[in-house]
């Protein structure tokens, strides 16, 4: 008992001791933003709006537009069928006011910052849609010419609009840029503005050089007073499910066939193993009977018979050994059982029956002529 409080004793003096020799640190981790903002890259954004007078509103999709003279801003994930893209270009025509987002614009966290390029926008339907070609330029600062002003922005794509073809009349950058990374066209009643990148416009850097005032600028090219803001791809439950838990999916899956393959009922309850006892001579008999008839193989359980008639027919003629259409041996059978000679003939040349009652008036007849023999 004295050991082993000493030994105690010693435990908690060189655990005191230890503990004093620790220097303790403080580390702060910044988790980014909670609620709202953390699901909604662009609720600053909306903020900023509402405080200029706006009515904005956010939505993860846009299953139906809003009425036209509304300010509509969308990612390029948001469109990605020909079929959208023509109801959305209608709406254009008819007043509304698309602010299209080439990159980084859907949903993603703050910490993500492995933003993408143009690699998947070359065949993008709305782009197509309204002739506008792709180029490349510069990362890094860049300068949005106004006409009045000029504002400096903060690119991180190198991606950039050929507007040579494009259907509309150019009204942004004013400068002769002829790849710009920011641009607007107005088109039928409403207006087409694409933007190469949505970092400069999400929470975390509309504060940074001139973002905001580029937001804005951009929002205020049409006059409308309305805003909806798409932050969502374009995908089904299922589809965005597959995108963002593949792995967790496929894991699911195999537990659930797993379990299913333990589970699932079989073609009744399941037989107690056979006893280990010897089966008498009759009963592989009437197994091997079985196998060869289930196998069309009835040939086989008539000629057995046969050949024994066969010899039979051989020891009491004390002749040859003749085959099964021979007429000598016809006619001895014929006159030793009554039989008529073509059921004879037909016994020993025809083809075994498949039907199972013919078959067996055959195997009967045999039976009975080897008695009379």
């Amino acid at each position: 008992m004295n050991r082993s409080l000493l030994r105690l004793s010693i435990i908690v003096l060189l655990s005191g001791f230890l503990c004093g020799c620790l220097e303790r640190q403080k580390e702060e981790v910044e988790i980014g933003y909670r609620g709202e903002a953390r699901r909604n890259p662009f609720l600053a954004w909306q903020y900023l709006c509402e405080a200029r007078g706006y009515t904005a509103d956010s939505f993860v999709t846009a299953n139906d537009w809003p009425s036209p003279y509304t300010v509509m801003v969308m990612p390029a994930e948001g469109i990605t069928t020909e079929g959208r893209t023509a109801s959305l270009k209608q709406w254009i025509d008819q007043g509304g006011h698309l602010v299209y987002l080439a990159s980084d614009g859907g949903y993603r966290s703050w910490t993500d910052f492995d933003f993408s390029t143009s690699k998947d926008l070359d065949e993008h339907p709305l782009l197509k849609a309204f002739g506008i070609g792709l180029g490349t330029g510069q990362q890094g600062s860049t300068e949005v010419d106004l006409g009045v002003d000029t504002l400096a922005v903060d690119v991180v794509s190198d991606l950039r609009f050929d507007l040579s073809q494009a259907e509309g009349q150019r009204d942004l950058p004013r400068g002769p840029d002829s790849q710009p990374a920011f641009a607007s066209l107005s088109y039928g009643y409403g207006r087409l503005t694409v933007a190469a990148t949505a970092r400069p416009f999400r929470n975390r850097q509309i504060g940074e050089a001139d973002h905001a005032a580029l937001a804005m600028t951009l929002i205020d090219l049409s006059g409308d007073r309305h805003v909806w803001f798409v932050y969502g791809d374009d995908l089904s439950f299922i589809r965005l499910l597959w995108q963002h838990g593949k792995w967790a999916v496929v894991s699911v899956g195999l537990l659930l066939l797993t379990w299913l393959w333990f589970r699932m009922p079989r073609f009744g309850p399941l037989l107690p193993p056979a006893p280990a006892a010897t089966r008498v001579f009759s009963s592989h008999l009437e197994m091997t009977g079985q196998f060869l008839w289930r196998h069309g193989a009835q040939r086989h359980l008539v000629d057995g018979i046969r050949r024994r008639l066969v010899k039979r027919y051989q020891l009491a003629t004390g002749g040859h050994l003749p085959p099964f259409d021979d007429h000598a041996l016809h006619t001895f059978l014929a006159e030793r059982s009554g039989m008529a000679h073509e059921r004879i003939q037909a016994l020993f040349t025809g083809k075994a029956e498949k039907d199972q009652a013919a078959f067996t008036r055959t195997i009967q007849d045999l039976t009975l002529l080897e008695k009379h023999l």
